[in-house]
Order: C-alpha cells, then structure tokens, then sequence
C-alpha cells in the first residue's frame, strides 16, 4: 500500500491524496481494499477509460499475490453508450469485463449492468435505481473527471438530484472518447448514466484525476462555485469525497 506523496484536507470530509503517477494506482487500489476490509462484500461502482487502469493492474496485481479479496464484491457500472447491446466490443460493460471482472474471475451476473437497450430505456433506468437499492445501496463510487467537468456521462447541465437517464454527449466527451474507436464517426452520440443524485447516495466518493490536461477543470471543481455547469463541483454537496491526483492534475491546487 502507498502512503502517497501528500494529504491535503481541502474541506470538511473532502481529502486529497497527491501521489506520484507511479503510486496512483496503488493509492486508489488502496480505496477499494479498505473498503473491502470493512465489508468483504461492498457495492462498489466502476468507471471506464484510461484513468482507472493502474488502479484495475493494481487490483489484479494484489488479487494474485494473494493480497486482497474480490470474491463477494458487488460492482455496478456508472455508465454506457446507448445502443451498446450485446457483445460489442466498444461497451464498457464489456470494457469492464475484459480488463478487470473477467481477469479477476468475477463473473457477468454478478455485475449490475447499465441498461443499454433503447427499447424501454426509461423503464430499465428506473430498474437499475432500484437494483441499486435492493443491493443496500453503493459504498463506494469510484469517478473519472472529464475535461468539461463531468462525472459518468453527467454532462454540463445535469443537476443534483439527477438520476439514472439517457444523456446527450457533447462535442467534448464524444471527441475524447473517439480515441478508443477505430471509425470516429461512429462514436456514440447519447449515453445512459447514474444521475449526480444518484452518485451523491454513495456512502463515499473516490475522485480518480492523472494528468496534467484535468489540472484546471480538478480546481475548478473543488474551489469554483458548486454549479450544475460543473457537474464535479456538486461533489462537494457530500462529505464523503477522497480526491486522488496525480501530481501533474494536482499542479494547480495550490
């Protein structure tokens, strides 16, 4: 486990651990094996993208070593592409299961997946918010911070007591997420994701945040005004944030 580089209390309940982009995934593994130590079977919920990957390597890596147990997790999903059916390789649930639940020997009934299916999308958004109740709620919601300030697909606009719904992507996300396409024509214009609100019930929130490029949006989320325009910021409704940045997106901090 990483001690990470500095721990800054940044408001009541809102920490920031500032590690080395070597330590970060060790530090956010640490979240989640806390977490499991105080409950061996935790909801915990999952994000995609680059950001999350040393933490899944970590994960993995202390799974083998013998160093952790995963085998009564719950993990739920905070977001997919509408339309993402089946077993198109580009969904983050499939993203999720062949770079973590699959290698860790999590099985897919397991997960609570994201409704993708247009077809009673309404219906099934308002399912999955109740699996997520059923389950006792989520103990830990693991985020990425989008360069727009958006948490899930929770885009500039979406307000705190949002839910579970389909969500129009902008310019920006769908740029950002065109890397991951091998035709970036195709990237998918709506998302369905966990409201803010719905994040918020989490009974504690890991902000994940590396890189130099999130520097600007990560301070304007933790010191800007608490604004919808900033989906992030409304974080700070809650008391039960752990920020952890990377000393290039801790570089404006201050």
């Amino acid at each position: 486990m990483t001690t990470g580089v500095l721990t800054r209390q940044l408001a009541p309940g809102v920490e920031a651990q500032i590690v080395s982009s070597a330590d970060f995934g060790s530090a956010a593994a640490d979240l989640v094996q806390n977490q499991l130590s105080a409950k061996p079977n935790a909801v915990i919920g999952f994000p995609t993208g680059n950001t999350p990957l040393p933490l899944y390597h970590e994960l993995l890596r202390r799974q083998k070593a013998g160093q952790i147990d995963l085998s009564r997790l719950q993990p739920v999903m905070l977001d997919d592409y509408l339309g993402a059916v089946g077993d198109n390789p580009i969904s983050f649930f499939n993203w999720l299961r062949r770079e973590f639940f699959d290698p860790a020997g999590i099985v897919a009934s397991r997960i609570w997946r994201m409704p993708t299916d247009p077809d009673g999308i309404d219906q099934a958004c308002r399912r999955y918010e109740r699996g997520l109740m059923e389950r006792g709620g989520v103990d830990l919601q693991l985020l990425g911070l989008g360069l727009n300030g958006h948490i899930g697909f929770n885009e500039p606009g979406s307000p705190a007591e949002s839910r579970t719904r389909v969500i129009k992507l902008t310019e920006t996300t769908t740029a950002a997420n065109a890397v991951y396409w091998p035709d970036a024509s195709k990237v998918p214009h709506s998302g369905v994701t966990m409201g803010v609100g719905t994040i918020l019930e989490a009974r504690s929130i890991g902000l994940l945040v590396n890189g130099a490029a999130k520097a600007g949006i990560l301070r304007t989320a933790l010191f800007g005004p608490m604004t919808p325009a900033v989906p992030a910021s409304l974080l700070r409704k809650v008391h039960k944030i752990h920020v952890i940045a990377d000393e290039a997106a801790a570089s404006k901090l201050g």
